[in-house]
């Protein structure tokens, strides 16, 4: 049965949707795991002096960092499409 993967932060109640991100809770695992790495990417996606676009992909998803740096030190965690958080 197919089920898709997004990351969720609690303090929010926003969500960072992947898109069919199949039985992908061990990539929103690692992306929560490194949330401060990715988020600390902002300054450099942002700065005015960048001329070329710039990306973090983790194959074919792009990693929004902007979302990232946004709910830096907030509570991630994976959930389904159905609503349903994972369990460790």
């Amino acid at each position: 049965m197919s089920c898709d993967w997004n990351i969720h932060c609690k303090t929010c109640h926003d969500t960072l949707e992947f898109g069919d991100a199949n039985h992908a809770t061990d990539l929103m695992r690692v992306l929560i795991k490194h949330a401060p790495a990715i988020a600390a990417l902002a300054p450099l996606i942002d700065d005015p002096g960048t001329f070329y676009e710039l990306e973090l992909n983790a194959g074919r998803w792009r990693i929004d960092i902007s979302w990232f740096a946004a709910h830096a030190r907030h509570e991630l965690v994976p959930i389904d499409e159905y609503g349903r958080f994972a369990t460790d």
